[in-house]
C-alpha cells in the first residue's frame, strides 16, 4: 500500500471517526506473490537482470490478503495500485537521493 494512500485514510478516518468500525483492515484488498513483488519493483526501477530463488528455503506466509469489506462500507478506497505506489515512491526517492 502506498504511504500517501495510508495518510489519506488516516485523515478520512479522523474526519469520520464516529462511524468508523471498531476493527478495520486497511490495504489494497489484493494479494501478490513475493515473485510478483520482485518483478514489479524490478520493472519500476528498470532492473534488466533476473531474480534467482532458492526454493529449498522457507518462503514465508502463503497469503497475506486482507478482507476490505468493512473498509469499503466505511466509504474509503485507495487511489493508487501497488505498481503506481511503487512508481511514485521510486520517483520521490530518485529526486532526493543522488
Amino acid at each position: 500500500m502506498y504511504a500517501g494512500d495510508l495518510a489519506d485514510f488516516i485523515i478520512y478516518a479522523l474526519n469520520n471517526f464516529g462511524r468508523m468500525p471498531g476493527v478495520l483492515n486497511v490495504g489494497l484488498g489484493e494479494d501478490y506473490t513475493i515473485n510478483e513483488y520482485y518483478e514489479m519493483v524490478g520493472e519500476v526501477c528498470g532492473y534488466k537482470g533476473f531474480f534467482e530463488r532458492d526454493l529449498s528455503k522457507p518462503v514465508g506466509m502463503k497469503q497475506k490478503l486482507i478482507d476490505d469489506t468493512l473498509l469499503s462500507e466505511f466509504g474509503w478506497k485507495h487511489r493508487y495500485s501497488l505498481k503506481e505506489g511503487l512508481e511514485k515512491t521510486y520517483s520521490y526517492y530518485k529526486s532526493y537521493v543522488q
